[in-house]
């Protein structure tokens, strides 16, 4: 069930502009799940990982990605010549 969610969260911050970024919880969530579950013999790592994985997805969901079109697009020398002749 919470792979379920894992991989939904992904998806939606992919979506939303942070694309191949998303995909490093992931990865290092499952690195560092499985690495600790060896060393500890225990599943009680894999959890862990799993909840810090899924509160940084959300994190990274509530959070604007730094890649921003319509800033890139404004701060060209081009859009900045429209502006000062609409002002």
């Amino acid at each position: 069930m919470l792979l379920i969610l894992e991989v939904l969260l992904t998806i939606s911050a992919w979506r939303k502009g942070w694309g191949p970024k998303a995909l490093l919880p992931l990865g290092v969530g499952i690195a560092f799940g499985v690495i600790g579950a060896v060393i500890t013999n225990s599943i009680v790592p894999g959890i862990v990982a799993d909840l810090l994985f899924v509160a940084v997805l959300i994190a990274m969901l509530a959070a604007k990605s730094k890649k921003n079109p319509a800033a890139q697009v404004a701060s060209t020398p081009a859009a900045e010549i429209s502006q000062q002749h609409a002002a």
